[in-house]
């Protein structure tokens, strides 16, 4: 596995106040209504920025890396 540039040690846990651009980029619009109605229907709060990145940033067009999650996180 290689690192990402911006978290090049692997065994560091970075932590920060706010979402880092690589994460937030992956969190679709929530006034996109396709979006909304999953948000309706599963319960996710629109600012529960946790929550839209584990159901919508698995996977996007325009990143080629494909999150995986710690059971950690929840």
């Amino acid at each position: 596995m290689r690192p990402l540039v911006e978290f090049p040690d692997l065994d560091r846990v970075y932590e920060n106040d706010e979402l880092w651009q690589f994460f937030a980029s992956r969190i679709p619009s929530t006034e996109q209504p396709d979006v909304e109605t999953v948000l309706e229907s599963e319960n996710i709060a629109e600012d529960d920025l946790i929550a839209l990145l584990k159901r919508f940033g698995k996977r996007t067009t325009t990143n080629p890396f494909e999150l995986k999650y710690n059971n950690a996180i929840g």
